[in-house]
């Protein structure tokens, strides 16, 4: 077979999938249309932005303004499933944290429906501010955690005694 002969193949071969193609769109297209109607169409995938502030870790309890007398303060939360969480109390929001940086609140790891609790390593300060990062174990070893692996910060209270001695 000549180089010619093998181009004008190919040449066939393509035009008849491009035709193939725009006859079978054209025979479903009533059906395609019809499953795009405007309830499907706003029920669709959620958006890049959306999924990644549903896939940050999220603190349920304590809330904002809480004021806790027990000297035992317990972070619950939602993350994925087996996600690794790291509590950081009170760092200061120029600091980016990761697995070099010091998670003085503790850790914990979440079960297989997301959910987490562990207790808050002995807090240094009344007003406490506690930020947390979640990951799975394959991107533990991150030297940063980015946006969508750290919750929105929650403040507040404890009036119980603070450590005599701070390891924080």
């Amino acid at each position: 077979m000549s180089k010619q002969t093998s181009k004008i193949i190919l040449v066939v071969v393509i035009v008849s999938i491009i035709i193939g193609g725009g006859i079978y769109f054209l025979k479903n297209q009533n059906k395609i249309s019809s499953n795009l109607t405007p309830t499907t169409l706003n029920n669709s995938q959620p958006s890049l932005e959306e999924k990644i502030v549903s896939d940050k870790p999220t603190i349920t309890s304590p809330s904002n303004g809480d004021v806790i007398a027990n000297t035992t303060i317990t972070i619950k939360g939602k993350t994925k499933p087996n996600f690794l969480v790291w509590a950081y109390i009170n760092t200061p929001a120029s600091e980016q944290l990761g697995i070099n940086s010091y998670a003085n609140g503790g850790a914990g790891k979440a079960d297989l429906n997301g959910n987490f609790a562990f207790d808050l390593a002995e807090p240094c300060s009344h007003n406490l501010t506690v930020v947390l990062a979640a990951v799975d174990e394959v991107n533990s070893n991150k030297e940063y955690w980015s946006k969508s692996d750290l919750s929105e910060p929650v403040s507040f209270t404890t009036t119980g005694a603070l450590p005599f001695k701070c390891s924080q």
